[in-house]
This record gives C-alpha cells, sequence and structure tokens, in this order.
C-alpha cells in the first residue's frame, strides 16, 4: 500500500525524502524547490548542510514536519578534507585567510595520536559563523559586523574518527558524530593539535541514522520528476520511524484518538507487544493514519472509571484530525486599468432610502383636467 492510499484522509502530502545536496547549493535552496514542486509550505530538513557540504540532506514533507524532533538526535556521519597550514575566519575554504604556517612532516601514527583525543564525549565551541542565535541575533551576521561574541561550549559525542588518507598539506577523515556536532571547528581544533592550524576544504554527509548517501535521491532528478512522482518516493511514518511499535484503534476509540485524546489500551490492536513509556503509531480500522501515541499509566480518572485499566495510550503527535483543514475561497479581484467599471458618481437627492433601505417614490400626480 502505498504513502497516499494508506493515508486517505490526509489533506496534503506526508512523508520523508532523502536528497543529495550538491556542493554550492545551501539547504534553503532544497526546500524551498520542494516546496515549489509539490506546493507545500511545510518542508523541513533534519540538519543544514553548510554551501561547501554536499550529501544526505532529510526532507520532512507536510504533517511529517512534525517527526523533525524524532530524527534531530540520528547519528551522521561525514568525510571531511582538511588543509592544513591554513587557517580561516570561517573555519572552512570560504573565509577570509587568518594564518599561514609550515606543515612539518606527519606520520599516520602522529595523526592517530591527534584523533584519539576527540573520540567520546566532548565540550565543543561553536564557530562564529553559524546559524546560532546570542541575543536574538544570529552568531554569522555579528561575525560579519567584526563583534566576538562569547559562546557557550556544547557537549557533543564523537562516535568514530578515523583516519583514511594523509598527503603532505591534506589529510581526510571519516567521522560519525552526535547532533550539534560542527566538523569545521572539529578539524580546526584537530589542526591546532598538530600545531599547524587546519580548515576544511571539502565535505560530504554520507549518512543521517539508516539513510545513506546510496540511497539519495540527486538534486538534478528532482527536477526532472513531476509532482506525483516525488509523492510515490516520500517514505511513510512507518519508514520513517521503524522502531515504534504499531496499531489500529477500533471503531469505538477512533473519535477519541482523532480528538487527541488517550485510549484505553484493550481499544487497540497491536502489531507486537509494548511496555510502559514506549511510542506507538496509531492508524483507524481503515488505515488511515492518526499520529503517535505513549503507553503511559492511568490517571485518577482513569482508575475511577475503569479500576482494573492497566495502561493507556496517550496522544504525542497528532497527525491526521478528524476534519479538513478549512479552505476559503479566494476573493476575486477587481479589475484594474481601462475595463475597470467606474463608481457611478453620487449625486445629491438621487438614491436616498428610507430607513429600511428603500428609495422613496413620489406618486406620480397629474394636474386635473379641465371639462
Amino acid at each position: 500500500m502505498s504513502n497516499r492510499s494508506a493515508n486517505v484522509n490526509v489533506f496534503e502530502p506526508f512523508g520523508l525524502l532523502n536528497v543529495s545536496k550538491p556542493r554550492g547549493k545551501t539547504s534553503f535552496e532544497v526546500v524551498g524547490l520542494l516546496r515549489k514542486l509539490l506546493h507545500v509550505k511545510k518542508v523541513g530538513h533534519t540538519g543544514t548542510l553548510d554551501p561547501i557540504a554536499s550529501g544526505v540532506l532529510l526532507l520532512c514533507v507536510g504533517r511529517a514536519t512534525r517527526l523533525l524532533e524524532y530524527l534531530m538526535a540520528l547519528p551522521k556521519s561525514y568525510v571531511a578534507w582538511m588543509k592544513l597550514g591554513v587557517t580561516t575566519d570561517t573555519l572552512d575554504s570560504t573565509g577570509k585567510v587568518l594564518q599561514v604556517r609550515e606543515v612539518p612532516e606527519f606520520s599516520p601514527e602522529d595523526v592517530e595520536l591527534v584523533l584519539s583525543q576527540f573520540r567520546g564525549e566532548l565540550k565543543q565551541v561553536p564557530p562564529m559563523f553559524s546559524a546560532i542565535k546570542r541575543d536574538g541575533r544570529k552568531l554569522y551576521v555579528l561575525a560579519r559586523q567584526g563583534v566576538q561574541a562569547n559562546v557557550e561550549p556544547r557537549d557533543i559525542t564523537i562516535h568514530k574518527l578515523e583516519l583514511q588518507s594523509l598527503s603532505a598539506s591534506t589529510v581526510q577523515l571519516e567521522i560519525s558524530c552526535s547532533k550539534g556536532t560542527y566538523i569545521r571547528s572539529l578539524c580546526a581544533d584537530i589542526g591546532e593539535k598538530l600545531g599547524c592550524g587546519a580548515h576544511v576544504f571539502k565535505l560530504q554527509r554520507t549518512k543521517i541514522g539508516p539513510w545513506e548517501m546510496d540511497n539519495a535521491l540527486p538534486y538534478s532528478r528532482v527536477f526532472a520528476l513531476s509532482r506525483d512522482e516525488i509523492l510515490d518516493q516520500l517514505e511513510p511514518i512507518e519508514h520513517i520511524l521503524p522502531d515504534f511499535a504499531r496499531g489500529e484503534v477500533s471503531p469505538v476509540a477512533e473519535h477519541y484518538a482523532l480528538n487527541g485524546l488517550s485510549i484505553d489500551i484493550d481499544q487497540v490492536r497491536l502489531a507486537s507487544e509494548i511496555a510502559m513509556g514506549d511510542p506507538v503509531i496509531l492508524r483507524t480500522w481503515r488505515g488511515e493514519l492518526i499520529g503517535i501515541f505513549r503507553a503511559t499509566e492511568p490517571s485518577g480518572s482513569d482508575l475511577e472509571r475503569r479500576p482494573s485499566l492497566p495502561m493507556v495510550l496517550r496522544p504525542e503527535k497528532i497527525l491526521l484530525t478528524s476534519s479538513p483543514p478549512k479552505r476559503y475561497p479566494s476573493r476575486a479581484r477587481k479589475p484594474s486599468g481601462s475595463r475597470a467599471r467606474s463608481r457611478r458618481p453620487y449625486r445629491k437627492g438621487r438614491g436616498q432610502g428610507n430607513k429600511h433601505g428603500r428609495s422613496r417614490r413620489r406618486p406620480n400626480r397629474r394636474p386635473p383636467t379641465s371639462h
């Protein structure tokens, strides 16, 4: 069953699309293109890629943007190319060169000794040229104005950091990290530990969670697809959140679920057993998507109603409501230019009506005729 046929009552496209962003394009440009092609307002991504970076960009379409918080925590994998001996203000090749230093001759063992210091849990200071806000203003705006702001370090985790290749002035790294990690800052810190400084001149994101570069839709191919062809490639919620349990609501409890109310556990047919605290993707008995619910203990009012009730499913993300969104007809614009009808000028004494809105008419009195 396709995503569209399963969600027959969803009044907008819903799903996830894995797009391969090319170098030179911004993440916002890719989002804007998909909005235009699908004629939808809501399209969001799970993590910005810099213009010099390429690779996996996950896009949530329609009400699937409400699932972004579940996808943002997924680990990300990169391949980064470092230029040794040159530091820039943006920490990549697009910035202004700040310093050029001599690069000593490194062996793979020398680089590995430094890389071992950056694995595991770390404190990282985000770069000034980033979209992080400070006092309501983005850091890159302050950086362009020459303002240096104090940025608090953040907790990150480097799951994997391996040396791929080493030359006289370049280093290629394979990185797997947690959310919130800035690869530019990581490479700049590694360059400082090597004693010569470094910046990123090429970056590719190869993986986000289970989504890999090999399965991504090339950006150039998106232009060649029609709207229906793109919709057929949107992944449904079961593929987006494969570890979540699934269930169908009984016809009796369907109205309560569609309106965001808790459901008794015995009113749901589950595909597998669940424990307290587990998330569940609920659909109606007809297969229509409702949203994400979470198994919790019954409240006091639930126990008063049913003392032996072991568990209830409480709404966490409602993705389908019981009624379609309101559609207001567009107002027709008045014609302009020479074809516009001119308004009839007001004449005093004409068109004056009584209090009921009807104009008064004088009786047709003819003068008496003489015989």
